[in-house]
Parts: C-alpha cells; sequence; structure tokens
C-alpha cells in the first residue's frame, strides 16, 4: 500500500501545467466505466468529449477569471493526485442552469484514503464562500459516499445511456 503523501489543495488556475495529465485521467476514467462496444460507449465516443484534446479545451475554460466553471487540484510538489471540478450546467432549454459538482477523481493508489473527501470539501467551501444555495451531482453507485456526508438523494436520471444517482447539497440559510 502506498502512503499518503501530504498533498495541497490548490486552484487548477496556479498549476495550469497539469490540464493535459487530468484531461487524459478523466477520458479514460469514464469511458472505461462503459463495456466496449455498448451504446454507452459508443454515445459518450461520439460525445462532445470524444478525444483527450476535447476534454482538455474544456478544461481549458476553467483557468478562465470567471468564478465558475473552476477545478481544483489535490497534488503533491506539484504532481496532481486527485481533482474535482464546480461548473454551471443546463440539462435543456426549459431548465435553467445550475450549479453540479464533477470531475472527482483521484489517482487509484491513492484512494481511499481521505483525498476524495478533501477535494468534494474543499470545492464545497468555495461553493459557500460563492453565496451558492446548492449544489448537484450524480454518481454511478457511489451515492452512500456522498450520503455519509449531508447530500441528500434528489432521483434517478440517465447519463450517457447509464443510470445514475443525482444528489443535492443544501446549505444553510
Amino acid at each position: 500500500m502506498i502512503a499518503v503523501p501530504h498533498y495541497d489543495i490548490v486552484d487548477m488556475r496556479s498549476l495550469p501545467k497539469c490540464v493535459a495529465e487530468v484531461a487524459r485521467w478523466h477520458h479514460n476514467e469514464w469511458l472505461n466505466g462503459h463495456p466496449p462496444g455498448s451504446r454507452a460507449a459508443m454515445g459518450a465516443a461520439e460525445g462532445s468529449l470524444s478525444s483527450v484534446s476535447d476534454r482538455e479545451h474544456n478544461l481549458r475554460a476553467h483557468l478562465s477569471a470567471a468564478t465558475i466553471p473552476t477545478s481544483f487540484v489535490a497534488h503533491c510538489n506539484q504532481q496532481p493526485l486527485g481533482t474535482v471540478s464546480l461548473v454551471n450546467y443546463r440539462f435543456s432549454k426549459e431548465h435553467c442552469a445550475r450549479q453540479w459538482i464533477t470531475n472527482l477523481f483521484v489517482m487509484e493508489q491513492f484512494r481511499g484514503r481521505g483525498i476524495a473527501l478533501s477535494l468534494l470539501q474543499h470545492c464545497m467551501h468555495y461553493a459557500r464562500e460563492l453565496g451558492l444555495k446548492e449544489l448537484n451531482l450524480y454518481t454511478r453507485g457511489l451515492e452512500g459516499f456522498y450520503l455519509k456526508h449531508g447530500w441528500q438523494y434528489s432521483h434517478r436520471g440517465m447519463v450517457q445511456g447509464q443510470p445514475v444517482e443525482v444528489l443535492k447539497f443544501f446549505f444553510d440559510a
């Protein structure tokens, strides 16, 4: 078992050289979640994030001066260990944009050691400082982690042809 190194969490704007590596993580993690040849894998491959370069392009938007979208990186000596993002997302023209936590990812060899929780809490603190009243996220099979940390079940949805659990977090007034 690899020991957990001392790590810091910073805004990705202060560590822009990690964007390409983080884009590769996201691409591999979420495309690998679908069986090869499945409708979901084909949909993901044909979607707006069909290549690592598409993901990298989208992550570079997180380096702008805008408060959202933004990403945070857990790193040790500028070597990224994990990431999380806060984005505005609108599911349809009928819905207004809402704030979503997405891209929560920790390198496999460092999982189960609190880094994901630290990233999640850091992102939530940032959202609270912005004055947001609620956050959303979806997960495939990991809702227990979030429920244990104050998130509430909202509903079941579909993303890329796969069922997901949609959760909400409400900040106290």
